[in-house]
């Protein structure tokens, strides 16, 4: 049923054959501005590869995964530019960075009830209960999560006579895709034990198919055979996409795809 899904996805309008055809904009972008082609993560030109199938003790993983963890966040402080994300992120920046590192950092406390995001000086954002509709400023300020509050809403999500046309809408899922993919710091907020267990694919990323790459299929495919170890699934991803694996777990995590599961064995 997974392999089907994926062949459908994969073979839709909106997912294009070749990734480099795809429609994105930088992540500081200005609003409403375009951009054709496609940049990625700085790839990783190390020998990642070279791990092998068979099991490796939890320390051996651990170092994988650390070391994975080091060398994209080497690649990510060389990079002279931010990087070119999809078309669902065409209008997101360093404001939804900040609302996406603040609700992963409240979300047990926080996804069951209506929010407001209180910035400086104004109202910024609103969360409706669970992971649904989100509403935020369309001049959303630079911000960092430090500079904004949770404010459990009233009776109604929407305060008496906001004007609506001031927000644009998203939900939390698309936040926290976000938050894994642009901002490299995110694989700090991710278990300690990550690289020491097994990762379990738990369902199909929660958004927009427009927001996955092929290498994210590709994920998935290799997690439709059962839970199993970082290692495992670098040494099993093509050397090209294997720079941004931690972000792509992370992504995967973050929006509920992943569960980490303790290792068999």
């Amino acid at each position: 049923m997974l392999e089907q899904l994926l062949r459908r996805i994969a073979n839709r309008g909106e997912l294009p054959p070749h990734v480099d055809k795809r429609d994105t904009l930088p992540l500081s972008g200005p609003s409403g501005s375009g951009h054709s082609g496609h940049r990625s993560f700085p790839a990783h030109s190390g020998h990642w590869a070279d791990a092998r199938l068979h099991p490796r003790s939890a320390a051996s993983n651990l170092n994988v995964w650390q070391g994975a963890v080091a060398s994209y966040l080497a690649a990510c402080a060389e990079r002279t530019e931010p990087p070119l994300l999809p078309s669902p992120f065409a209008q997101y920046g360093q404001g939804h960075a900040a609302l996406a590192q603040l609700l992963w950092e409240g979300h047990k406390n926080t996804l069951q009830r209506g929010m407001h995001i209180i910035g400086p000086h104004a109202l910024v954002a609103m969360f409706g209960p669970l992971p649904k509709q989100v509403w935020v400023h369309r001049n959303l300020p630079t911000y960092g999560a430090q500079d904004l509050t949770w404010q459990e809403a009233p009776e109604s999500v929407l305060p008496p006579g906001s004007e609506l046309t001031e927000f644009d809408t998203t939900n939390q899922h698309h936040l926290l895709w976000f938050y894994g993919q642009a901002v490299p710091e995110a694989v700090h907020a991710l278990p300690v034990g990550i690289g020491e267990q097994s990762l379990k694919l738990r369902r199909f990323p929660p958004v927009d198919p427009k927001a996955l790459e092929l290498r994210h299929l590709a994920m998935l495919r290799l997690f439709s055979s059962g839970p199993m170890p970082f290692s495992y699934l670098l040494a099993n991803t093509k050397k090209q996409n294997q720079g941004t694996l931690v972000a792509d777990v992370a992504s995967f995590y973050f929006t509920g795809a992943l569960a980490v599961v303790p290792r068999k064995g």
